[in-house]
């Protein structure tokens, strides 16, 4: 297996309301929310992201306003490589989402449908496979898949918004047994606000990225994306901060 570098992110909340805030500190908020893409594709560029993955949760709602859509197309339109969304609670995929109604560029690809599905890019040797919540909760949408077969030369990446903290939940639990059993070499979840490391299942690598930028004292320390990388020696994973808001609880 040739080595792939892959920038994975999640929990972007994009337009969140921050409604503790004054109207003028709120949109200041929002502004930064939406400078954090840029930052993620300046990473992805100049790390030599194959692909950028965004586990869910890109929006914070189906309402967005026009210059959050600017600066979405704008920055990840920027990039040459493919961008690949697998939509999360808080932005589901329905006929009337904003993944249907907002235009996207070329190279940004989101996974609508219900069932899991694969997609493959020329020049990108990955197979990637994802799904998208179709509502603000989700049955487990990994628990019968059927898993691909093994590929030495391209390995099988997954992006999918989920909760592997609990055996039962209502955002698509995911245990154990279904990541040993999906065949993945990477697992990209989003929905776990909190960055955990990369893990093992089996054979199956897998993370949380955490959120891209704290919003509240329940989201306190250093936010940001992985980058992941497949080899033949295996998967690693590098923590990269955005440098947006942070928050921290200091005792005096």
């Amino acid at each position: 297996m040739k080595e792939i570098k892959l920038l994975h992110a999640a929990d972007l909340h994009l337009d969140s309301a921050f409604e503790s805030l004054s109207p003028e500190a709120a949109e200041k908020r929002r502004q930064g929310q939406r400078e954090l893409l840029f930052c993620i594709q300046e990473i992805a560029e100049k790390r030599g992201a194959s692909a950028v993955l965004l586990s869910g949760d890109v929006f914070e709602s189906n309402n967005i306003r026009s210059e959050t859509q600017r600066d979405f197309n704008s920055a990840l339109g920027a990039l040459s490589c493919p961008v690949l969304i697998a939509p999360g609670n808080h932005d589901p995929y329905s006929a009337h989402s904003l993944w249907e109604t907002m235009r996207l560029p070329e190279n940004v690809d989101v996974f609508k449908n219900a069932e899991i599905e694969p997609v493959s890019f020329l020049g990108v040797r990955a197979l990637f496979w994802g799904v998208g919540f179709q509502n603000t909760f989700s049955k487990p949408l990994l628990r019968n898949f059927t898993p691909p077969e093994k590929n030495t030369e391209k390995p099988n990446i997954m992006i999918i918004h989920g909760d592997v903290s609990a055996g039962a939940a209502d955002y698509n639990p995911i245990s154990r047994e279904d990541l040993i059993k999906s065949g993945m070499d990477y697992v990209a979840l989003g929905h776990i606000h909190v960055r955990s490391p990369l893990q093992k299942a089996g054979e199956t690598a897998f993370a949380y990225p955490g959120c891209t930028e704290g919003r509240g004292y329940d989201e306190t320390g250093e936010k940001g994306v992985l980058l992941v990388t497949l080899s033949e020696s295996g998967v690693s994973s590098e923590f990269i901060p955005l440098g947006g808001v942070r928050y921290e609880i200091i005792n005096v």
